[in-house]
């Protein structure tokens, strides 16, 4: 019992199929004919937790896999992602995910998206720069404006005018900036400084240690949204080569959601983009991080102003490489765990270190990325309270697997989670079922993985009666070597140190110029100033689709909209 578009329904009708019985009911193979946009028809499957018909395609001449979810809802989502893979610290992925936003080939003008806001009706527009991945989501209840971004996403990931023009990556990545002979030489650019600002957070700064000391051999060791330090060691040839090696369809995971004609839908992206793509062989893995011997001890700091109080600012964290993310029942009884244990008002391991008085503020938290991390923190405690720290809640831990889990607790915590992926009374449905299944897709290959839960949550409820929580526990949190004890504490004038550094740097890089070349980075500091002060011509701005009022239904359906207590998110 669920809404399919007539239009999704003709097309399923119209194809021929091949079928054979899979694991979950019927797994059907179905091979397009040349009319439907060159995509084949790997599976189509009704998941019921979405409600919908989610059909999943490859495109043979490009190697693209797109997944469609054919709800019957108005609110069109259409995203494309690509595995980022970073290399080093330079933030490539970040600053490429902004520098595609400025300009492409079939919309020439310095920021399609401003542009296109001012005629659009769109419900969500952003990207998103992830550790291991780059995502362009967009959704929109206008066909016409859901067709018109899709547009404009689909031309700025593959034909971006960042590949020709290095002032994009002067302007959104980083420069060297000379106002006249005089003058100091700095560094400016979009997203070096954006990291500064996040730098400057100490969380950030835990964040990357965690990752470094856990990962030290593989890309999670690295920071995606780039270092400050690091950013200006990005070159215009680096930078392009990495969209060439992962801004290829081959690379690419498409979702389509919602009731847009799908026929026009795989239409358009097979004709406008993918028809002028060769599959590629060039696989994009990262290998996993082998096991730690033992506990891994580290100590860190961040940056505080001068004469800052250092006394209770210290951040003293646990952490242990737990699972395979494509293991979602473990994934998300881990997910149980880390709430029951820390997060959740009467969890053990929260009470336990205030009654020791290890930090005002007590925290945990599930990463999940290809291996996945579980967290402990105390906040605002002490540089020398981490080894009691540690005694503390590994000796908590302990005894609540001996003890086991409050079951009222769990059972709470259990019953919360399902009524929050159930409930499903949220009006961006679509990018709620991205966010959910991307990384899952991404990993294990299999589109529909991340879209289930019923399956998981049915294993968690039996495995409760069979000591599951507590297994995983004693194996993940006590028993797991691959673990890191963190100390990142206050380093008053930490950073004026930084940055006293690199205005020494960057003196020598000065004293390092000719005149000549000081006359002509003068000129090209004035130059990038002219290009993001210039206007872009009328012709260039009329390649940007708008919306006209002939595009627009004279009768509107009414939605009201409340804040959903249980998902924190609007509803309609």
């Amino acid at each position: 019992n669920y809404d399919l578009p007539r239009s999704a329904v003709d097309y399923v009708h119209r194809i021929g199929r091949t079928g054979r019985a899979g694991e979950s009911g019927i797994a059907i193979s179905f091979i397009t004919a040349e009319t439907e946009a060159h995509f084949r028809l790997i599976e189509k499957r009704f998941v019921q937790e979405v409600n919908a018909d989610c059909l999943y395609f490859e495109h043979e001449k490009s190697g693209a896999r797109l997944l469609k979810i054919a709800a019957g809802d108005p609110n069109k989502l259409f995203n494309i992602a690509f595995k980022t893979i970073p290399e080093n610290d330079n933030g490539a992925p970040h600053i490429l995910e902004h520098s595609v936003l400025n300009g492409s080939r079939s919309f020439p003008v310095k920021s399609p998206f401003d542009i296109l806001l001012k005629g659009s009706l769109n419900t969500f527009l952003n990207a998103m720069t992830s550790a291991d991945f780059t995502t362009y989501p967009v959704a929109s209840m206008n066909t016409t404006d859901y067709f018109n971004l899709m547009h404009v996403y689909l031309d700025a990931v593959f034909n971006p005018l960042m590949l020709t023009d290095p002032r994009i990556l002067k302007q959104e990545g980083w420069h060297y900036d000379l106002q006249d002979k005089e003058a100091p030489v700095t560094y400016k650019g979009v997203v070096y400084n954006e990291m500064k600002g996040a730098f400057s957070d100490p969380m950030t700064e835990l964040y990357y240690h965690i990752g470094k000391n856990l990962f030290p051999d593989n890309a999670y060791g690295l920071e995606s949204g780039g270092l400050p330090r690091a950013i200006p060691s990005l070159t215009q040839e680096e930078f392009a080569g990495f969209h060439r090696k992962y801004y290829h369809p081959s690379n690419s995971y498409i979702l389509l959601y919602g009731d847009a004609d799908l026929a026009r839908e795989l239409t358009f992206i097979d004709e406008k983009y993918l028809s002028g793509y060769e599959k590629s062989d060039e696989i994009h893995d990262i290998p996993l991080q082998q096991a730690f011997r033992e506990m891994k001890t580290t100590v860190a700091s961040y940056a505080v102003p001068e004469e800052s109080p250092v006394k209770d600012n210290t951040y003293l964290s646990l952490s242990f490489v737990t699972n395979d993310n494509t293991d979602r029942t473990t994934t998300m009884a881990l997910n149980l765990i880390v709430n029951a244990l820390v997060n959740h008002e009467s969890a053990p391991v929260r009470l336990a270190l205030e009654e020791a008085g290890i930090g005002k503020e007590v925290m945990g938290w599930f990463s999940e990325s290809r291996q996945n991390i579980f967290t402990i923190v105390a906040q605002n405690a002490n540089r020398e309270e981490a080894d009691r720290f540690r005694e503390v809640v590994i000796s908590t831990i302990r005894e609540t697997v001996t003890k086991g889990f409050d079951p009222e607790a769990v059972e709470g915590i259990l019953n919360r989670t399902e009524f929050v992926l159930k409930e499903g009374d949220y009006s961006q449905k679509g990018l709620i079922y991205l966010f959910r299944n991307q990384q899952p897709w991404i990993y294990s290959g299999d589109p529909f993985l991340g879209l289930g839960f019923e399956k998981s949550l049915k294993e968690i409820r039996e495995g409760l009666n069979n000591r599951l929580l507590e297994t995983l526990t004693e194996k993940f949190l006590l028993n797991n070597p691959h673990s890191l004890l963190l100390t990142l504490h206050p380093e008053p004038g930490l950073q004026t140190q930084r940055d006293r550094q690199t205005a020494e740097e960057l003196a020598d890089f000065k004293a390092s110029l000719s005149e000549k070349e000081i006359i002509s980075l003068v000129e090209e500091t004035r130059n990038l100033q002219l290009f993001q002060q210039k206007e872009d011509t009328p012709e260039a701005v009329a390649t940007i689709p708008m919306l006209t009022l002939s595009d627009i239904p004279a009768e509107q359906e009414f939605y009201a909209v409340r804040e959903s207590e249980a998902a924190g998110v609007p509803v309609l």
